[in-house]
């Protein structure tokens, strides 16, 4: 769970919330953040957006 965003939501937050690891990088990592910015890294991709 370290690869997981501070503020994370959708499956990352569900893992923390449930105390259970991921059985594979999951494909999209969303967070809450101040602007809205996508990042995408070999078919992975990191998303942030405004409340």
């Amino acid at each position: 769970m370290k690869d997981f965003p501070a503020d994370p939501v959708g499956a990352a937050w569900l893992a923390i919330a449930c105390q259970v690891e991921s059985m594979a990088r999951l494909p999209v990592l969303s967070q809450i953040g101040g602007r809205r910015a996508t990042r995408g890294d070999a078919g992975y991709r990191s998303m942030c957006g405004a409340p």
